[in-house]
């Protein structure tokens, strides 16, 4: 609502994928290749409907791939199947498999890269499996900004395999991918430095602004306690109080600002939550921590120990680079989905494998059913729910507030709901928004389900990217008919003078304020 989906009727109206004025930087300055798809979803259909599917074709997609890699790796056709149904049951896969995000697309790409990586180990010199991997890789970064810590320890590897040949012919294949790579994330570097003087965009203060031990320790215990959330919450206790003696004992800030992103919540090992953002994997987290040894002390592989290694080494990365915040678990996802060949190559008894994979399925029914977003058997079951009440379903104290505004325009416009009061329109003529850094902007540009025709534009803009309205695509920006404010500065006024036109104050409420 605020950039994943948001970014999307930006680009259609504009007619084009260029940066943009917007009081959210984060709809132009992070990786888009997810929402690159959606805006080809929405212009052919014109509804929202099948949005959700691109991260659910990633799900499909994984469960192919972590079947490949198990069979690379040796694994029989049994422990293959095995693979892309443990993978299947990963509470955060279910959960994002119907969600708008994009760290499932991630976690493909992320595999896809794995798989190709092995294919090249196996055969050095089929030249497809080299433009795989690049391809794989320039889409992963282009797709999150976080690809560059799940892609950096397999690009190095693959780095090592190509110096390793003898041939003389290794400079050609890192040539190749790189420019690959390159080829795929031009556009969107260029038109990040263009505005931010970076081809990353901002950082956010995502960053650790400290790299030491004791942030990388404090770091490594506080994720670790995300993913060892369960539904038992004596247990729960159990870890919060050890975590924090730990920290404690060691005189480490559990809060260190340096560490911790100033917008999460503290850290707490909490209840287990059926939600994209918060779900952990505790079961296959602790299963594969249970099987590591074995790989190390049982006859395997050395594939298997490599990607052990690979795994460790960018949880490590990941530690080191990022501030710790709540929502980590989400962005864990790809790790975790790599950790799956390595738990079904090692369970290779039948019975083993018909009572873990038993213990999957039964994890596995809790996030598929009751899932916080998008619940089927709940009281406010999705397939109870109207349209427009679903889009809320992370935020009912703003429902009330988006509906009351609907109609208070309608009523204003002396216009009929087309919809009847299940899913609210709105008026046709030109917005102008004044947002906060957070805002729904989304919801603007939508009719119930189905994409408007009018135009929604941010105004006064006061970040980066004010610069981008010097762009011949934006010189000529209509004067709204109404402005939509939430940025308080503005929202407190009773009359805005914008454009050479007054607009005074309508209505507000919760935070949003109509002029006209």
């Amino acid at each position: 609502m605020v950039y994943h989906l948001a970014r999307i009727p930006n680009w259609i109206q504009n007619h084009t994928i260029a940066h943009y004025p917007t009081h959210i930087i984060r709809q132009i300055s992070q990786p888009p290749f997810a929402e690159w798809i959606g805006l080809h979803v929405l212009i052919l259909d014109q509804k929202d409907w099948f949005l959700n599917l691109i991260q659910w074709f990633a799900f499909i997609f994984s469960m192919f791939s972590i079947s490949h890699i198990t069979a690379i790796l040796g694994g029989d056709k049994k422990q293959q199947f095995l693979s892309a149904l443990i993978l299947a049951t990963i509470p955060m896969v279910i959960l994002q498999s119907s969600s708008t995000q994009n760290d499932l697309i991630a976690g493909m790409f992320l595999l896809m890269m794995m798989q190709f990586l092995l294919l090249i180990k196996k055969d050095f010199c089929i030249l497809r499996w080299h433009f795989a991997f690049a391809a794989a890789s320039g889409l992963l970064l282009l797709t999150k900004g976080t690809g560059f810590i799940y892609g950096f320890i397999p690009g190095i590897f693959y780095l090592y395999l190509c110096a390793c040949q003898i041939k003389g012919r290794f400079k050609h294949y890192v040539i190749y991918a790189g420019l690959i790579v390159l080829i795929l994330n031009a556009g969107h570097w260029i038109r990040n430095y263009k505005v931010f003087k970076s081809p990353l965009g901002p950082t956010y203060g995502l960053n650790n602004e400290q790299i030491s031990i004791s942030t990388f320790g404090s770091n490594a215990l506080r994720n670790v306690g995300l993913q060892i959330q369960n539904p038992f919450q004596s247990i729960n206790k159990f870890s919060d109080k050890a975590i924090n003696k730990i920290h404690s004992v060691l005189n480490w800030d559990i809060s260190n600002p340096k560490s911790t992103w100033q917008g999460s919540f503290p850290f707490k090992v909490d209840k287990l939550r059926h939600h994209e953002d918060y779900s952990s994997g505790w079961m296959h987290f602790l299963i594969f921590l249970f099987l590591s040894p074995l790989i190390f002390i049982l006859p395997s592989k050395k594939e298997e120990k490599y990607l052990w290694m690979l795994i460790a080494g960018t949880a490590i990365l990941f530690c080191f680079i990022l501030k710790w915040q709540v929502w980590h678990c989400r962005l864990h996802l790809p790790i975790l989905m790599l950790t799956v060949p390595l738990i079904a190559l090692r369970i290779k008894k039948p019975t083993f494998q018909y009572l873990i994979l038993s213990l999957f399925l039964f994890q596995a029914l809790a996030p598929l059913l009751k899932n916080e977003s998008k619940a089927l058997v709940a009281e406010q079951s999705v397939l109870k729910q109207d349209r427009f009440s679903t889009y809320f379903n992370n935020r009912k104290d703003m429902e009330t507030t988006y509906r009351s505004l609907k109609k208070f325009l309608l009523q204003r416009n002396k216009l009929e709901n087309r919809e009847g009061d299940v899913a609210p329109v709105m008026p046709p003529q030109d917005i102008g928004l004044i947002s906060a850094n957070a805002s729904w902007e989304y919801l603007f540009w939508m009719d119930g389900s189905k994409l408007s025709k009018r135009k929604v534009n941010s105004w006064e803009v006061d970040n980066e990217s004010k610069k981008t309205s010097n762009f011949k695509s934006f010189m000529n920006v209509p004067i709204p008919g109404l402005l939509i404010v939430q940025r308080p500065k503005w929202r407190k006024q009773e009359s805005i003078e914008l454009g050479g036109n007054l607009y005074k104050k309508q209505w507000e409420e919760n935070g949003i304020a109509i002029f006209e």
